[in-house]
């Protein structure tokens, strides 16, 4: 492009100083050799410019030709450009769903876990408030046991206490009854004596005893008076294994 401008200049200098010849000698022929030599120059200067020209616009081709190159790499670049930024486009509104659905199905799963935690946390009150009734009732069934422990302790001591005095009053009347068989045994006619290592068949001992005892005055008072003993040995018998099978189960008085 510049080699053109150079060459037009260069043509329009020519121009103009063939006018100025022109003007300044218009009386005055020129030779034949002259005009010859004159037309060689403007040949060669036609030849030059001709020369430039061509390479002018040769060098105009060139760069018509890299122009449009560059057109065409500029719109392969614009091309390029718009599908990238499509491709941007696209993956960010893929991007935006994608974030739009996470915070979506987070939200969804922090509903979830509230929810969860509400349950968990009424649960953990519950289990609280059972936990506290389960230890009031506790408390007072450990109290309640304490004092019935205290309280069958008490009761064994006195069960030991009344076993105790039980078995000192059937020694008592044991003692009595083989004292008064003693007596029976000597008031009997035909009885041997009382041995309190001999079984003694009480009832045909006793029959014999009513037998002779008729005939006295004090056999009624005797009579009674085995009889009472009787019925005071066979209650304390029966007290005695109540108090002994109870004291064998603690608790079963209770």
């Amino acid at each position: 492009m510049l080699n053109f401008v150079t060459v037009t200049v260069y043509f329009l200098q020519i121009t103009q100083q063939q006018r100025q010849v022109g003007m300044s000698s218009p009386e005055k022929p020129m030779s034949s050799a002259q005009l010859k030599k004159k037309i060689q120059q403007l040949k060669f200067q036609n030849r030059r410019l001709q020369t430039s020209i061509s390479e002018d616009q040769n060098s105009i081709t060139n760069e018509e030709s890299k122009a449009e190159q560059m057109a065409q790499a500029a719109r392969e670049m614009n091309a390029a450009k718009e599908q990238v930024q499509q491709q941007i486009n696209q993956k960010t509104e893929e991007t935006k769903k994608i974030l739009s659905q996470d915070e979506k199905e987070f939200q969804q799963a922090k509903e979830r876990c509230m929810i969860e935690l509400r349950q968990v946390k009424s649960e953990t009150l519950r289990y609280t408030k059972m936990a506290e009734a389960a230890a009031h009732e506790l408390f007072k069934l450990e109290s309640q046991i304490d004092r019935e422990y205290k309280l069958l302790k008490i009761t064994e001591e006195q069960e030991a206490i009344e076993l105790a005095t039980s078995e000192n009053e059937l020694r008592n009347l044991e003692r009595q009854e083989a004292h008064l068989l003693k007596l029976i045994c000597q008031a009997t006619p035909g009885v041997p004596p009382y041995d309190a290592h001999r079984k003694v068949d009480t009832t045909d001992l006793l029959q014999n005893f009513h037998a002779t005892m008729r005939k006295r005055e004090n056999q009624y008072q005797i009579e009674k008076q085995i009889s009472q003993l009787q019925q005071l040995k066979q209650r304390l018998e029966t007290d005695i294994k109540r108090l002994e099978s109870a004291s064998a189960v603690p608790g079963s008085l209770s």
